[in-house]
């Protein structure tokens, strides 16, 4: 009898380790689903098709913000633009600014004065939570600027990864050594996503801050957090699904 109720002991707490285990790595289980599920093409898709529910909700809230253009996503990866200067454009400026890097923009020549605005009779009465609604904006921007810093991040890692199996002598080109190495940027992959993950939580806090003072729902910062596990899970398959 005492080893019957060893036993079932045994068993208990091997399915509470499973099950802590597995909402533990419940974002790492989703994304080797999607990798063995889905083609690449498909998960590139289900990305994009993730940051436009970003963009969705930034409208439902008020604010408008855009997503960042191709030559945008290649500045931020260079270091070609400032994550501040980037979170301004997409608040403030239509797509198809040339970005100009800092040094060459202190080499150009100063703006042409401009005529004073016309001013129209009809005045708009001013929106007393303009300030509010800016800052939304911005911390929705930065979601944005955040996700692509973090793609450039895997994309050079991965690279690296590749180029340093590929850097091993031809005898040393083994599934161990590969092994090795993808272990070992998967601990520093680990890291960086403990990272993004503790600064995405603080700009959700932000948002819900933001929200409670205008007087709305906290539920846009619910979703956007939904959003951003679906596309973490995403990109972790796409990046399982090239090795």
């Amino acid at each position: 009898m005492r080893k019957k109720v060893s036993i079932i002991l045994a068993l208990l707490l091997l399915v509470l380790l499973l099950v802590g285990l597995g909402c533990w790595q419940r974002n790492n289980i989703q994304a080797l689903l999607l990798s063995r599920r889905m083609s690449q093409s498909d998960l590139s898709n289900m990305i994009a098709e993730q940051q436009e529910k970003t963009l969705e909700l930034s409208r439902q809230a008020g604010v408008s913000v855009r997503s960042l253009t191709d030559e945008e996503r290649k500045a931020i990866r260079n270091h070609e633009i400032s994550r501040s200067e980037l979170i301004d454009r997409l608040v403030n400026e239509e797509p198809g600014t040339p970005v100009v890097s800092e040094s060459a923009s202190s080499e150009s020549d100063p703006p042409a004065t401009t005529q004073d605005p016309v001013v129209t009779e009809q005045q708009t009465e001013p929106d007393p939570n303009a300030a509010l609604r800016e800052k939304l904006a911005e911390y929705i921007a930065k979601i944005y600027v955040m996700e692509e810093e973090y793609t450039g991040w895997l994309d050079q890692a991965n690279q690296n990864a590749i180029d340093e199996y590929n850097a091993l002598p031809a005898g040393e080109k083994t599934a161990a050594s590969k092994f090795t190495i993808g272990m070992k940027y998967l601990a520093i992959a680990k890291d960086m996503e403990k990272e993004c993950d503790a600064e995405m939580a603080a700009l959700e806090e932000d948002i819900r801050t933001v929200l409670i003072q205008l007087g709305e729902s906290t539920a846009l910062a619910d979703e956007i957090h939904s959003v951003y596990l679906e596309e973490k899970a995403a990109k972790k398959a796409y990046y399982l699904g090239l090795h």
